[in-house]
């Protein structure tokens, strides 16, 4: 699939973490059972899935915040709307799962209402405060949603005992990860 995005923060997000986030879905979605048990495994799904449906959610419910304020002031006389003459990154991406296909179109919302906001930030109906947060506020989701995933994977890989006595699939990138700092600090 082909994926363009029109602001730089998304885009480096999206460079930065979608290749981890979906080779971490696959596998995990593969393999998972055969090495923290399929009930861990499934714990593991849905507590990914469950991420994916807060963002989702969270996207959503905040471009249809400003939908209408986009559609009012737009007709107006003197509405400046930004044009993006190329995209800031277009990325080739290999999906496998239907959740990689989730996590990649929560990317394109999230672009398409940074957008929305610049567009609204040059017409002085939201404050340029409002982009910078809702950057951080993707890097932050993103980046939690990758070390989750990376750690549940890594935990995966060094075949970690402790994660099949876990009782949560939160527990199994936690065992993961202090697994990881003994082995760095020894």
């Amino acid at each position: 699939a082909t994926v363009p995005l029109n602001e730089r923060v998304v885009a480096s997000a999206f460079e930065r973490f979608f290749a981890g986030i979906e080779t971490g879905i696959h596998v995990i979605t593969k393999r998972g059972d055969l090495f923290v048990g399929e009930k861990n495994a499934e714990q593991i799904q849905q507590t990914i899935v469950g991420k994916v449906a807060a963002m989702e959610e969270r996207i959503n419910k905040q471009l249809d915040q400003v939908k209408v304020p986009m559609e009012l002031h737009s007709a107006s006389e003197g509405f400046m709307k930004p044009t993006y003459t190329n995209p800031a990154a277009t990325h080739q991406v290999q999906l496998r799962t239907k959740l990689a296909l989730r996590v990649m179109n929560v990317f394109k919302k999230q672009d398409e209402f940074v957008v929305t906001l610049n567009a609204l930030a040059w017409n002085d109906e939201v404050e340029p405060d409002a982009i910078e947060k809702e950057e951080q506020l993707i890097k932050k989701e993103m980046r939690d949603l990758a070390n989750f995933i990376g750690r549940t994977v890594r935990g995966m890989r060094n075949k970690v005992a402790p994660a099949k006595k876990a009782d949560s699939a939160n527990d199994v990138g936690i065992a993961s990860e202090q697994l990881t700092e003994k082995a760095e600090a020894a």
